[in-house]
């Protein structure tokens, strides 16, 4: 008797013991089931973190093409701007050419301090009528010291585009450059730079080249940039660029001034070769226009 009273004693405990496993099994199949819906909720997560990331970068490249189609738009319509307004100015000029001594007219002007005495000064290019021989342009200089006056050579390009461009610190001395445009071909422009010093204007030259005209912008094929060197006063950097099947990309060439009285005297040239971005250079970034590194930069006013 009594050991039949062990045995269901002891069948009895098995059966407890049993039950408290089953139990915890069926709790750690709840707590794995539970753990793997919170897994598969978290990749979820992580999926719909990927997807908006993707998304976002799809829609910062859409962003960048459109501000890229934004910037050529507003370049094309600024060309297409100056040159109507160039081809008034030229229309104002040659239609009186048989009338000599007529007033002439104001192609464009700005306005900073040139002289260097810290008061603002105006500059403007004048055209006046030749006779039969088209137009004439001097640039003209109102200081509070007096004027100052040079007229600009227009034979190469006939002064069809001429217009004053900027005002910019180029050099080291007091006062602004004056930088005017000379003339346009299908891509590139060229331009000429004026100092004032005693009263007096002068163009800067390069001691390299016997034309005082340098290059810039451009297209695919070819093209130029200046600009001043950061934190180097009165140095700049005349860069040209040409493609060339067989240096398999552009050849960029990069030549360095330093202003010395009324000169750039070459200080150096470096020639690159290959399959690079033009904005591996500071002088090509940004706009168009010339000298975008330069202190105290003042862009022209509206013409006329």
């Amino acid at each position: 008797m009594r050991r039949t009273l062990v045995l269901v004693t002891a069948v009895g405990l098995t059966i407890a013991v049993v039950g408290i496993l089953i139990v915890k099994l069926d709790r750690s199949q709840d707590s794995l089931a539970a753990a793997r819906l919170r897994i598969s909720v978290l990749q979820d997560r992580v999926g719909d973190a990927v997807d908006a990331a993707d998304r976002s970068q799809e829609s910062a490249g859409r962003m960048k093409q459109r501000a890229g189609r934004f910037r050529i738009a507003r370049n094309q319509a600024r060309r297409l701007s100056w040159r109507l307004q160039d081809r008034l100015s030229e229309i104002s000029c040659f239609a009186d050419d048989n009338r000599p001594g007529r007033p002439g007219f104001v192609r464009g002007s700005l306005r900073g301090d040139i002289d260097g005495d810290g008061i603002d000064d105006l500059a403007r290019l004048v055209g006046t009528t030749a006779g039969g021989r088209g137009c004439s342009y001097t640039l003209e200089v109102a200081t509070q010291s007096g004027p100052a006056t040079t007229e600009i050579d227009v034979d190469s390009w006939g002064g069809k585009q001429m217009t004053p461009l900027l005002l910019a610190q180029i050099d080291a001395s007091p006062g602004l450059e004056i930088v005017v445009e000379i003339g346009r071909g299908a891509s590139s422009e060229s331009a000429q730079i004026f100092s004032m010093s005693e009263q007096s204007l002068h163009p800067l030259t390069f001691s390299d080249e016997p034309d005082p005209n340098f290059t810039f912008s451009g297209s695919v094929c070819c093209g130029g940039a200046i600009d001043c060197l950061p934190g180097q006063s009165g140095q700049i950097v005349l860069s040209s660029y040409g493609y060339n099947k067989s240096a398999d990309g552009y050849v960029v060439t990069r030549r360095f001034y330093q202003v010395q009285g009324s000169a750039f005297e070459l200080m150096d040239s470096q020639t690159y070769r290959g399959g690079f971005k033009l904005d591996r250079f500071p002088e090509f970034r940004g706009s168009d226009y010339p000298f975008q590194s330069c202190t105290d930069r003042i862009p022209r006013a509206k013409i006329g």
